[in-house]
């Protein structure tokens, strides 16, 4: 019964909580190959695993958050393409939430305005992409930052509706030798679909 189980696995102590979601993502990983939900699956308990090891006050486990990471933003892709916006900003939100202090994962960030967007989040979506704009500040990435305030204009024109083009515009002109000179085929998909 769904109680019993329920009362079994929270009389469990976290640290054997976060051992048994990272055993059976790893079982699951070798024997579910079949599984169109597996990324989802792996994704749940991987993160199950970090999320309690932190309650635990022990350090993330990098790898695992990484894999936690990966296995989710495949998920939240596939919600995307398949135009199912709510699941996807679930699956790619909780992805973001596992990329490492400091860093920035642009790509992951595009899919979620993307799928905020999808989802008529719009003042999300734009405040989602001034903290790109803050965050790659921060990790002293300036094509994170120039990414970043294009998406910001690009948003803030869908939300707000007014015509910053102009600006627009003229930050495209700034950021394309830029992004051409560092080969940076994401910043220029970023570019060329603003």
């Amino acid at each position: 019964h769904l109680l019993v189980r329920d009362a079994a696995y929270n009389a469990l102590p976290k640290a054997r909580r976060a051992d048994l979601h990272e055993g059976f993502a790893r079982w699951l990983g070798e024997h579910g190959q079949t599984l169109v939900e597996l990324d989802e699956l792996l994704g749940y308990h991987f993160e199950q695993a970090v999320r309690y090891r932190m309650e635990l006050g022990e350090n993330a486990d990098d790898a695992l958050a990484a894999a936690a990471r990966e296995h989710l933003t495949a998920a939240g892709r596939r919600a995307l393409r398949r135009l199912d916006f709510g699941t996807a900003v679930g699956f790619l939100e909780r992805a973001g939430n596992l990329v490492p202090p400091g860093s920035l994962d642009l790509a992951l960030e595009v899919d979620l305005l993307d799928a905020l967007g999808g989802d008529r989040k719009g003042e999300e979506a734009l405040n989602r992409a001034r903290s790109i704009v803050s965050r790659a500040a921060a990790a002293d990435d300036s094509i994170g930052e120039l990414c970043g305030r294009i998406l910001e204009g690009t948003q803030r024109m869908h939300v707000e509706r007014t015509d910053a083009t102009v600006e627009l515009e003229a930050l495209i002109a700034e950021a394309l030798p830029v992004f051409e000179g560092a080969g940076d085929g994401l910043a220029l998909r970023i570019v060329y679909g603003a």
